[in-house]
């Protein structure tokens, strides 16, 4: 599966993007790293360990090889990413502890190749945006799923929650064009009571009023699943999660990063 080659067709141009842009990843708070350029063990081509690169000796991982992504080598400007087929593929990873957080922040670099059920009856995520997840920790315990954490960018929305056990804590932001298949970057961050969302370099939705501390909150994080046995099919390249809000100058790094490494043209910045 070859979806954007990179423009020259020369593996050295990709190898020289990679080595470029990694060097400007903000490391400050960083608890998570996963690059599909690095850390990829797998057989054939199911991906079975992502090991982080962030130093807290992480993977995500599945043991199932038929529940394993596919390694695609060649998928955002050249460079690779892990498919998801949303059935039943999924990686999962722990222990990541965001209980007692009042700032984080989340990137994901992904595509959401395929339309979910939930998305073609204009409910991405369904009805509390935990199902067919991208990116999910799931909450302690047996509740709705307001202490679930998750970021999931589908084609004509963006479900995403800081799970702090408030009800009807849904950020939910649409699209004003869909984006079909093309991969994009997405991140949200958490400053207290306050909640940005960025697509591709704009901050492109505020939410107030919320509780300030992540809690009620499991350790395990999920990519490319949601909530009851639910899968989302989702191309991810990159997974970063930060124990703090970055600032608008890393905000503006990381999305530099980004988008040189993967060929994403960045919007008009703000927030």
């Amino acid at each position: 599966d070859r979806r954007d080659a990179p423009i020259d067709g020369s593996i050295a141009e990709s190898e020289r993007r990679v080595t470029q842009s990694s060097n400007r990843v903000v490391k400050l708070g960083l608890r998570l790293w996963l690059t599909a350029t690095e850390g990829i063990e797998r057989q054939r081509e199911s991906v079975t360990d992502w090991v982080d690169q962030s130093g807290n000796a992480l993977i995500a991982r599945q043991s199932d090889l038929n529940r394993c992504p596919q390694y695609l080598e060649c998928a955002f400007g050249g460079m690779p990413a892990l498919r998801f087929d949303g059935k039943d593929d999924y990686l999962g990873f722990s222990p990541l502890e965001l209980n007692g957080l009042e700032q984080t922040t989340l990137v994901l670099v992904s595509a959401n190749w395929s339309y979910t059920e939930n998305e073609r009856w204009g409910n991405e995520g369904g009805p509390h945006g935990t199902v067919n997840a991208a990116l999910l920790f799931d909450e302690l315990g047996e509740g709705d799923g307001w202490g679930c954490v998750y970021l999931s960018p589908f084609q004509n929305s963006v479900a995403m929650r800081f799970g702090t056990g408030q009800k009807d804590n849904m950020d939910f932001w649409r699209r004003p064009n869909t984006l079909d298949e093309h991969p994009s970057i997405t991140v949200g961050v958490k400053r207290g009571s306050i909640e940005d969302l960025y697509v591709n370099g704009g901050c492109t939705a505020r939410y107030e009023g919320r509780f300030p501390a992540i809690s009620h909150t499991g350790t395990v994080g999920w990519l490319g699943r949601g909530r009851v046995d639910t899968y989302g099919p989702f191309d991810i390249a990159e997974v970063l999660i930060y124990d703090r809000a970055l600032s608008k100058h890393e905000l503006e790094t990381t999305f530099d990063y980004l988008g040189q490494k993967y060929s994403i043209e960045l919007l008009s910045r703000g927030g």
